[in-house]
């Protein structure tokens, strides 16, 4: 059953949970990222201002965890809301003393959703759709990579303006990836199948 904790009062843009505990949680609002470690009922701020967020119309999109080696793997995306100024993907390992976000260098894109792969411990994919404000690109980042390096962006025939999503079939496989995205551009979204290739 849904109950409702009462804990947050900012407008949430996402959230994320850890696959292998069900009380890790985090979410992110635009300009601020929470965890839980017990279900909800008490969250703490995590390291601020990923690529800037909170000032200059930077503003958080998406949040992706994944577990790795004991610990978790958090990503965040984000976009600047000025024409022509774009966010970024941030990579956050909180092993580190003291914990820091680390710039993926995505390039000139805002980024409207974030994905690890289901295995991604051993095949080290981040998946994002991302727009440079004229196209809509999925692009995938394999460990130390660059983005789309070793698995070719695919472009979509709309540019997201709103939202998008990424889902992963049950069987997915890294070494033929597909997966499926949806995109919110002002009314006129779809559903795409995205087959991966070198």
């Amino acid at each position: 059953g849904w109950s409702y904790t009462g804990k947050v009062k900012d407008a949430i843009v996402d959230i994320a949970t850890a696959p292998d505990k069900a009380k890790v949680v985090y979410y992110a609002t635009k300009a601020n990222i929470y965890k839980s470690t017990d279900g909800g009922n008490r969250f703490v701020s995590l390291p601020a201002n990923p690529g800037g967020v909170g000032s200059n119309n930077i503003e958080i999109t998406s949040i992706a965890i994944a577990p790795e080696n004991s610990r978790y793997t958090l990503a965040v995306g984000t976009r600047d809301t000025d024409d022509s100024q774009f966010g970024g993907v941030y990579i956050l390992d909180e092993t580190q003393v003291p914990p820091g976000w680390v710039d993926t260098n995505l390039g000139n894109y805002d980024v409207y959703a974030l994905a690890f792969s289901p295995d991604f411990s051993a095949d080290g994919q981040l998946v994002a759709v991302v727009t440079d404000e004229s196209e809509t690109l999925v692009t995938v980042k394999v460990s130390d990579a660059a983005w789309g390096a070793s698995i070719g962006e695919a472009k979509l025939e709309v540019a997201v303006t709103n939202s998008a999503d990424i889902a992963f079939p049950s069987d997915y496989d890294a070494s033929d990836p597909v997966l499926f995205v949806a995109i919110d551009a002002s009314g006129d979204g779809d559903v795409f199948k995205i087959n991966g290739a070198e």
